[in-house]
């Protein structure tokens, strides 16, 4: 680094044809995923009553599911062809018994 540049959070990533280009943040996002991960087995795991902790991952499988719905719902609204449609209401109607609402 040049003395006579301050320091920066994120080091400015400079691309190949030798321009400066925005930081990579990416990782953050990867990062994001792996702590909210180990977080919800810390949480489900912690206490030393099975019928909490088999409470507390149920509970996380029944968020877990109704995001995935909420998911599904927005793909009917998108363009897709035959074969992704078809999979698309496969995958929901799975859902749909996992989630006992058959």
């Amino acid at each position: 680094m040049h003395a006579n540049r301050k320091s920066l959070p994120f080091a400015i990533v400079t691309s190949v044809s030798g321009s400066p280009s925005e930081p990579n943040t990416s990782h953050f996002t990867v990062l994001r995923g792996a702590l909210v991960g180990a977080s919800q087995a810390v949480w489900i795991l912690e206490p030393e009553d099975r019928n909490v902790r088999r409470e507390r991952g149920l509970t996380v499988l029944t968020v877990m599911y109704a995001q995935t719905d909420k998911y599904y719902g927005f793909l009917e609204s998108t363009p897709l062809d035959a074969a992704d449609r078809a999979s698309l209401v496969d995958q929901r109607r799975w859902l749909t018994e996992r989630r006992g609402d058959a």
